[in-house]
C-alpha cells in the first residue's frame, strides 16, 4: 500500500503466503491468505483487528470487495464447484464508520 510517498506491506498473523485484492470504502484491508498448510482463508482487517472469513462448509475462501454498508463478497470453493457468495462483516459496527 502507498500512502503519502510511504509503502506499507501487510500480511495477517499466520500467512505463508497473502494477497491484499483491495481497500474498502471506510479503509478496510481485504483479500485472502494461505495458512502453513496451504488452506486458503478470506481476511478483512478493520481498524487494526483481523478477521479471518471462511464461507462455512467451504474449501477456499476469497475476499473481493466490500460495500459502503460493509457487505463482503466474493468467490468460494464448494463440495460441488466453484460459487459467489455476499455476506456480513464480522464487525459490522466497525466495518462502517
Amino acid at each position: 500500500m502507498l500512502r503519502g510517498g510511504v509503502y506499507t506491506t501487510y500480511s495477517p498473523e499466520g500467512a505463508a503466503y497473502s494477497t491484499v485484492t483491495g481497500i474498502g470504502p471506510s479503509g478496510q484491508i481485504f483479500g485472502y491468505f494461505y495458512d502453513a498448510s496451504g488452506n486458503p482463508h478470506g481476511f478483512e482487517n478493520v481498524n487494526g483487528a483481523t478477521f479471518q472469513i471462511d464461507v462455512p462448509n467451504g474449501q477456499d475462501t476469497y475476499i473481493s470487495g466490500v460495500s459502503t454498508s460493509g457487505t463482503i463478497f466474493g468467490p468460494y470453493v464448494g463440495s460441488q464447484g466453484s460459487y459467489g457468495f455476499v455476506g456480513t462483516c464480522p464487525k459490522q459496527s466497525i466495518c462502517t464508520q
